[in-house]
């Protein structure tokens, strides 16, 4: 199995260590898990920084692999936030560390934080849930230096209204983004968080997913979006079945940005 979003201590909202969440993969019997620590520029809240060192980072995911390579697979990711005005900064980023893989994500909208909820302020769910797939539009005209744009509608997690939208609504505004991530060969993750959260579904849902398939959409991760040792891999059985029944017949790692199939059939058959 394979996890494709998964923090650690470099990641200000998480105090456990890479061993531990390691540790935690092996014992889950993971082949590979790549860490996809925070590096969120100009982060819009008072109350948490997301930059870190990124040699140290190497270094230590280096070290590592030399302790545990004999029993799985450690790849070198980050988890980049995406705003307009910092993805000059981003590009830089990803020519300088070098990794196998990048998660692009959306955490702030118009400068304003989705958690601490200031950017729904003043805006219908229908307005916030627009703005949200318009900011990631936006980012795909000046950027491409990713692999997989993160848990897509993320904009629902943080506010009820937005989660309660008809999901037609959803599919109306995710479409001519998806297309647009399709035609650059780049593709989506599964993060399978919001089964653990109260959500009750997916980021992206399911219904999202779907429409990504019948768009002509291939490229997939599955990601845990784990910051505890205990969610590594959370409910990746369920949701492998569900993208087989959708038409999904692979998932993807990545190595060096290079997409790599692997066969949901013979994932659920190792299960």
């Amino acid at each position: 199995m394979y996890d494709y979003h998964m923090h650690s201590a470099f990641s200000s909202d998480t105090n456990v260590s890479m061993k531990a969440m390691i540790e935690s993969a092996i014992q889950k019997g993971f082949k590979q898990i790549t860490f996809t620590d925070h590096i969120d520029y100009e982060y819009n809240s008072s109350e948490i920084s997301f930059e870190f060192d990124t040699d140290e980072y190497k270094k230590e995911i280096l070290n590592y692999r030399e302790i545990y390579g004999h029993l799985i697979e450690i790849n070198l990711g980050l988890e980049i936030g995406i705003q307009p005005h910092v993805l000059d900064r981003c590009k830089t980023l990803v020519e300088s560390v070098e990794p196998d893989f990048i998660i692009a994500s959306l955490h702030n909208v118009h400068k304003m934080d989705l958690y601490l909820g200031d950017f729904y302020i003043g805006k219908t769910p229908e307005e916030a849930l627009k703005a949200s797939f318009e900011e990631i539009e936006l980012m795909l005209e000046k950027f491409s230096d990713f692999c997989v744009i993160g848990h897509l509608d993320i904009i629902k997690r943080y506010n009820k209204d937005v989660l309660k939208l008809p999901k037609s609504k959803f599919i109306e505004y995710a479409t001519p983004l998806l297309n647009r991530i399709i035609q650059m060969g780049r593709g989506i993750e599964v993060n399978t968080s919001g089964l653990r959260q109260g959500l009750g579904e997916t980021l992206p849902s399911f219904e999202l997913l779907a429409l990504y398939r019948n768009l002509g959409g291939e490229i997939l991760t599955i990601g845990s979006d784990a910051h505890q040792p205990e969610d590594v891999g959370h409910s990746f059985k369920v949701v492998l079945e569900k993208l087989q029944e959708l038409g999904f017949e692979n998932i993807y790692t990545f190595k060096k940005m290079i997409p790599i199939p692997i066969e949901i059939e013979h994932l659920l058959k190792s299960l």
